[in-house]
C-alpha cells in the first residue's frame, strides 16, 4: 500500500530520535525469564480497519509526531491510536510504544512495540523499543537477546557498539572481544577508553598498558591519558619512564594544562597507597615548585606530599609560602592546619590555629578544630575549654555537643557527660551517632543498661551493617549478661569493620564475651588478634600471660 511509505516518512525519524541508546546504569541485571525474541505473543490478534483513508492517516501521524516533539505523549498516543483505526502499520504502533515508554508505562510500551514487530518483523524501531524497555528495567540479559536479533536485520557498527555496552554488565570478556573486533578495523578513542576500563577491572595488565599507550599517542595533551601513563609507571616504580613522561609533558603542555597535570599528579602522589621513592618525590617537588611556586594549591599539595614522605622542613616552607601567597586566607589556614593534623604533627597544627586565632575565632570551625587537636595531644582540659568556647557561640551546635560529651567522658566527669548527651538528644533525638555513643558510655559505666539497650537496638535496626553500632550493641548485651546474643552481634561487626582501631576494639570485646562463656582458648585468640593490630593495649598483655 502506498500509505506505508507515507507512515514511514513521518513516523520513523521521530522514533529513531527517541530510541537513541543510553545505558549508563551499573545495577545488576535481573532475569524474569522473559524471552525477548518471542515478544510478539503479547498480542495475538488485533482487528484493523484498512479502509482507504490515506490523507486522514497522514494528518493523524503528523499531529502525533508534533505532540511527541512537544513531549505531550498522552495527546500523541490519542492521535496515533486514531490512526490505527484506519491502518494497521508497524510504525504507528511503534510511535505509540515510544510515547508510552516516555511516560514510563513500560508494559503498555512493550505491548505496542511487540504489536509493531508482529506486523513487520523487520521493522527495527520496534525491536529497538523493546530493547530500550528492558534496559529501563535493568533487564540487560533480555535486552541483549533483542539486540542480537536486531543485528540479524542490521549489523551496522552502531548496533555492535550497543551490544558491547550491554555486555559490559553481563560478560566483560565478550564486551572486550567486540570492542577489539571494531578497533581492528578503525581507530576510535571512545572505544579504546572503554577497553582501558575493562582491561583494568579484569586485571589484564599487558593489554591495559598497550591501550593506554595508544590513547596517549593519539592525544598527548589529554590530561586523563597522561595521568593513565603517570599512575601506571608510578605503580610499577618505573622511574626512568616516569621522568621521561614528565619531560614530554613539560614540552607538550602549557599554562593551565600544565598546571592541571601537576595538580592531578600531586593529588595521586598524596592520596595513593603506592610506594613511591623519596628521590622521585624530591625531583617531582622541585619541578612543580620551580614552575608554580606562587600557586597556593600546588604548594599545599607539595607540602602534604612532603609530610607523607617525612620531610617536615620542606613541608613547613611550602605551607608558609602558601599562607604568604594567599594572604593567610581562612581556607588556606584551614588546609595547612589539616595537613599538619593529618600527619599527626599536632603541636604544629595547634600553633597554626593559635597564630590566627584573633582573625578567625568567630568561625566555629576554628575552636572545634582546636578542641579536637588538643584532644589528640592528650590535653583534655584544653579540648574541653575550646569545645565550651564553640558552644558559647552556638549552644545547639551538634559537633560541639558531641565533642564536649566525649571529652567529659575521657576526663571521667560522668555527670557532665550525661548532662551534655541528654541535652544533645533533646535537640537531635533520632541521631544515630549520639544514641550509639551514649549507649556505649552507659554500658561502660554499667548504669541504665535498659536505656542503653533501647538506644543501641534502635540504631542497629536503622543501620544493620555499621560495625561501630554492632560493636556497641554487642557490648551492651554483654553488660546485660546476654552473652550468646552479644557474641553474635560482635561477630557480625568483625565482618563489617575496615578500621584497624575499631577492629581491635571488637576483638577485645569478643575476648571478654568468650571468657564469660568459659571459652578461654578462644578468648586468648581474640585478645592476641587485638594486640597484633594495636600492641599498646597493655591491659590485654596481662590477660594473655
Amino acid at each position: 500500500m502506498k500509505i506505508v511509505s507515507i507512515l514511514h516518512k513521518y513516523a520513523a525519524p521521530i522514533l529513531l530520535a527517541l530510541l537513541v541508546l543510553s545505558c549508563s546504569s551499573g545495577k545488576e541485571a535481573t532475569n524474569n525469564n522473559r524471552v525477548a525474541t518471542n515478544a510478539m505473543w503479547l498480542l495475538d490478534s488485533i482487528p484493523f480497519d484498512t479502509s482507504n483513508a490515506e490523507e486522514r492517516v497522514k494528518d493523524l501521524v503528523i499531529n502525533g509526531a508534533k505532540y511527541q516533539m512537544m513531549e505531550l505523549h498522552a495527546d500523541a498516543i490519542l492521535e496515533f491510536q486514531e490512526a490505527v483505526r484506519y491502518d494497521s502499520n508497524a510504525a504507528i504502533f511503534s510511535a505509540i510504544g515510544a510515547s508510552y515508554m516516555a511516560m514510563e508505562k513500560l508494559e503498555l510500551a512493550m505491548e505496542n512495540f511487540a504489536a509493531a514487530a508482529r506486523i513487520d518483523s523487520s521493522f527495527l524501531p520496534a525491536w529497538d523499543g523493546m530493547m530500550r524497555c528492558y534496559l529501563l528495567q535493568y533487564e540487560v540479559s533480555e535486552a541483549i537477546k533483542i539486540a542480537e536479533y536486531a543485528m540479524t536485520l542490521d549489523n551496522s557498527p552502531k548496533r555492535l557498539r550497543w551490544l558491547a555496552l550491554m555486555y559490559e554488565f553481563e560478560d566483560t570478556d565478550k564486551a572486550i572481544s567486540i570492542y577489539e573486533e571494531i578497533l581492528s578495523k578503525e581507530t576510535d578513542t571512545d572505544l579504546l577508553e572503554r577497553l582501558v576500563y575493562l582491561y583494568d577491572i579484569n586485571g589484564r595488565e599487558d593489554e591495559y598498558y598497550a591501550a593506554i599507550k595508544k590513547l596517549y599517542a593519539v592525544d598527548k595533551g589529554n590530561i586523563e591519558y597522561v595521568m593513565n601513563m603517570f599512575t601506571y609507571y608510578a605503580y610499577h616504580q618505573n622511574y626512568p619512564e616516569l621522568l621521561s613522561l614528565m619531560d614530554e609533558v613539560d614540552s607538550n603542555l602549557y599554562f593551565d594544562d600544565l598546571m592541571s597535570f601537576y595538580i592531578s599528579a600531586s593529588d595521586y602522589l598524596l592520596e595513593s597507597s603506592d610506594e613511591i621513592s623519596d628521590d622521585f618525590i624530591d625531583t617531582f617537588t622541585d619541578r612543580a615548585y620551580g614552575k608554580f611556586s606562587d600557586d597556593t594549591r600546588v604548594n599545599i599539595y607539595l607540602a602534604g606530599i612532603s609530610l607523607k614522605h617525612d620531610n617536615f622542613d620542606r613541608a613547613e616552607k611550602l605551607y608558609d609560602k602558601a599562607i604568604e601567597t594567599d594572604s593567610a586566607s581562612f581556607e588556606v589556614v584551614k588546609n595547612v592546619h589539616f595537613g599538619y593534623f593529618a600527619y599527626k604533627y599536632y603541636e604544629k597544627a595547634a600553633d597554626i590555629l593559635a597564630k590566627y586565632w584573633d582573625r578567625y575565632s568567630d568561625s566555629l570551625e576554628f575552636p572545634l578544630s582546636a578542641a579536637y587537636t588538643y584532644y589528640q595531644m592528650g590535653n583534655i582540659d584544653k579540648a574541653i575549654e575550646y569545645a565550651n568556647f564553640a558552644l558559647s557561640k552556638d549552644s545547639e551546635n551538634y559537633t560541639a555537643l558531641v565533642q564536649l560529651g566525649t571529652y567529659y567522658n575521657e576526663k571521667g566527669l560522668r555527670e557532665e557527660t550525661i548532662e551534655i548527651f541528654e541535652k544533645a538528644l533533646s535537640l537531635y533525638p533520632n541521631n544515630d551517632l549520639l544514641r550509639n555513643n551514649y549507649a556505649y558510655y552507659l554500658a561502660e559505666w554499667g548504669v541504665e543498661l535498659d536505656k542503653a539497650l533501647r538506644m543501641a537496638d534502635a540504631v542497629v535496626s536503622f543501620s544493620p551493617f555499621n560495625a561501630t553500632y554492632l560493636d556497641t550493641f554487642g557490648w551492651v548485651l554483654f553488660k546485660l549478661g546476654r552473652l550468646d546474643e552479644a557474641k553474635k552481634q560482635l561477630l557480625k561487626a568483625v565482618d563489617m569493620v575496615d578500621d584497624t582501631t575499631e577492629l581491635a576494639d571488637v576483638y577485645e570485646h569478643l575476648g571478654f564475651v568468650s571468657e564469660a562463656l568459659n571459652e578461654h582458648e578462644e578468648a586468648q585468640g581474640y585478645w592476641e588478634r587485638a594486640l597484633e593490630l594495636e600492641p599498646n593495649r597493655e591491659h590485654l598483655i596481662e590477660k594473655i600471660k
